[in-house]
C-alpha cells in the first residue's frame, strides 16, 4: 500500500518537484470548509472566512515555493544567489567580482605640464574617467594613457571621440580625446544567468572533441569576455560569413584576456600540426625544443545602433528608459562573436528592462515594446530585423547608441 500524500504537499517525482499553486490550495480548503459547515456557506472574497482561507492558502503556497527552491538549489540550473555561488565551486569557479572599465585617452598640452589626478569627461553620457595619478606631457606635446572609469561596471564611451572634456582643468593641458576607442568594459557583479553560462562552459573542458575543449578553456581565462572558434578540417579553404577559413586550421577570436594566457592555452590544448592563423602570433618552444607558431585574433567591433520603440501603459515612468537602454546595451555586448544578432532577442531584453533589478521588475509591465524598433550595424541601414554579424565581428554598443522612442 502506498503512503498517503497530502494534496497540499510538494511531490518529488521522476520529472523533479511539483506542488499545487495558490488557486488549487484555495479550492482544496474551500471544499474542506464546505464539507464541514455545509455547501451553502458563503466564502466570497469579501467574507471573513473567505479571507482567512486565502491567508492559509497563501501560507501553504509560500511553504511549497520554499521547498521547491531548496530542492532546485542543489543543482546549478535551479539554484540562485549564494546557493549558486556554492554549487559552481564543484567546477572550480567563483562568482566574478565587479571591476572598472578602462580606456586609452590621448592628452595634448604644453611640454612638461604635470597633470595630477586628472579627470576627463564623456560629453555624450557625462561619464568621468580618471587619468593615472600623475601624467606629464612629454616633449612631443602628446601622450596616450589608460584612464579608469569612476563608476564600477561595464562602462563604455558613448561614441568615438566623445571623451573630449577636461573635467579638472590644468594650465598647459589643452585637450583630451578617446579617438575611436569605446573602452574595455569592466565587470558588474556577475549575474546568476552569466554564472550558469560559465558553469555550462566549464563542463565542456573534458569534452568529446579537442576543439570544443580549447574554446571552453579560452572562455574560462581571466579577463576573457567573449570567444568564438572555427575549425576547418578540410584540405580546402572554407567560406564563412564575411570571410574564409584556411585549410586544415583552427581559428580563434578572443575578446579580452592577456596574450600570454591565450597563447599558452591554445598551445597546451590544441592538436599539434594544425595551423592557428591570426593577427596576433607568437612562436612557442616546447619542453623538447620544438617550435610552433600559435596565433589568434581579436574581433572587429560591429557598432550597433538601436532605436527601441515602446508604447507606454498605465504607470509608465520616464525613468524606465534608462533601465531599457542598460538592458539592451548589456544584451548586445554579450552577444556571441560571429553570430547573427537576434532582433527578437534585443526586444525581449528591452521588455525585461534589466530583470535582475527588483526595481525594474515593478516598472516593466508599464510599457510594451513595439515591432517598429530598429537595429543598425556600423553605417548600414536601420531595419526591424536580425543583424548579420561577420565571422570575425563582435557586436558592440554604448548607451549613446541606444535610444527609446515613445510612440
Amino acid at each position: 500500500m502506498s503512503a498517503y500524500v497530502s494534496p497540499t504537499a510538494p511531490i518529488i517525482g521522476p520529472a523533479g518537484i511539483t506542488a499545487p499553486d495558490f488557486a488549487a490550495l484555495q479550492t482544496y480548503l474551500i471544499n474542506g470548509y464546505e464539507a464541514i459547515y455545509g455547501a451553502d456557506s458563503y466564502l466570497g472574497n469579501d467574507s471573513q472566512d473567505g479571507q482567512f482561507i486565502a491567508l492559509i492558502a497563501q501560507a501553504l503556497a509560500d511553504c511549497n515555493a520554499a521547498c521547491i527552491a531548496v530542492f532546485n538549489g542543489y543543482g546549478p540550473n535551479g539554484s540562485q544567489g549564494a546557493a549558486l555561488s556554492s554549487n559552481v565551486k564543484i567546477n572550480g569557479l567563483t562568482r566574478l567580482i565587479p571591476s572598472y572599465s578602462t580606456i586609452p585617452l590621448t592628452c595634448v598640452g604644453v611640454a612638461g605640464t604635470p597633470i595630477n589626478n586628472g579627470v576627463a569627461q564623456d560629453t555624450g553620457n557625462n561619464t568621468l574617467w580618471n587619468l593615472p595619478s600623475l601624467v606629464t606631457i612629454p616633449a612631443s606635446g602628446t601622450i596616450t594613457v589608460t584612464a579608469t572609469a569612476q563608476l564600477i561596471g561595464a562602462t563604455v564611451a558613448s561614441g568615438s571621440g566623445t571623451v573630449t572634456k577636461i573635467a579638472t582643468p590644468v594650465y598647459g593641458w589643452q585637450s583630451v580625446t578617446n579617438g575611436s576607442n569605446l573602452a574595455t568594459p569592466g565587470n558588474v557583479v556577475e549575474t546568476d544567468a552569466a554564472l550558469r553560462l560559465r558553469q555550462g562552459n566549464s563542463v565542456a573542458l573534458p569534452s568529446q572533441t579537442i576543439f570544443e575543449g580549447v574554446v571552453a578553456a579560452l572562455r574560462q581565462l581571466t579577463g576573457v569576455t567573449r570567444c568564438t572558434g572555427y575549425e576547418n578540417n578540410t584540405s580546402t579553404t572554407q567560406s564563412v560569413t564575411g570571410g574564409s577559413l584556411a585549410a586544415n586550421s583552427g581559428t580563434f577570436f578572443v575578446e579580452g584576456g592577456t596574450q600570454a594566457s591565450i597563447i599558452n592555452t591554445i598551445f597546451t590544448k590544441f592538436t599539434p600540426g594544425i595551423a592557428t592563423p591570426g593577427s596576433i602570433t607568437q612562436v612557442v618552444t616546447d619542453t623538447v625544443g620544438s617550435t610552433r607558431t600559435i596565433g589568434y585574433s581579436t574581433p572587429t567591433d560591429a557598432t550597433i545602433t538601436a532605436v527601441i520603440a515602446i508604447t507606454p501603459l498605465t504607470g509608465w515612468n520616464v525613468n524606465t528608459e534608462a533601465y531599457i537602454v542598460a538592458a539592451v546595451v548589456a544584451y548586445i555586448n554579450a552577444a556571441p562573436i560571429g553570430s547573427t544578432l537576434s532582433f527578437i532577442g534585443v526586444l525581449i531584453a528591452a521588455s525585461l528592462g534589466g530583470n535582475t533589478n527588483p526595481a525594474v521588475q515593478a516598472l516593466a509591465p508599464t510599457f510594451a515594446v513595439a515591432s517598429t524598433s530598429t537595429l543598425k550595424k556600423n553605417s548600414g541601414a536601420a531595419a526591424s530585423s536580425d543583424v548579420t554579424i561577420n565571422y570575425n565581428e563582435a557586436p558592440l554598443t554604448a548607451p549613446g547608441n541606444v535610444s527609446v522612442n515613445v510612440i
